[in-house]
């Protein structure tokens, strides 16, 4: 049975917390979207835990752990439905933290 997931690059775009001054809330200075607000973006390609090189059932483990605490209901789900666990291998990251543009790193830095 062949995978009908064919994407493999991806980036990661998480919300940092507010730091700061900077945030949603009515009391703060600084606009989250403003460059003076540290922001992150990684990089990387998607693969399934078996393709990674590394302990395929750890990283299932640990993939199927961060989705149920997230949604516990999902632990009762049948089997049938074929989760399969995958994780982002690094490629490089962008971060902007003031004006006057952001920068890539790769991923050994």
């Amino acid at each position: 049975q062949g995978s009908a997931f064919t994407i493999s690059q991806a980036s990661f775009d998480p919300q940092l917390f507010a730091l700061g001054a900077c945030g949603s809330k009515l009391s703060n200075v600084v606009d989250a979207q403003d460059p003076r607000c540290a922001k992150a973006t990684y990089l990387g390609t998607i693969v399934p835990c078996s393709d990674n090189g590394n302990d395929d059932k750890e990283c299932k483990r640990i993939g199927k752990d961060a989705l149920f605490e997230v949604h516990p209901a999902m632990v009762n789900w049948p089997d049938d439905h074929d989760f399969r666990v995958h994780e982002l291998q690094l490629n490089s990251v962008w971060m902007i933290a003031n004006f006057g543009g952001g920068s890539s790193y790769s991923a050994e830095e």
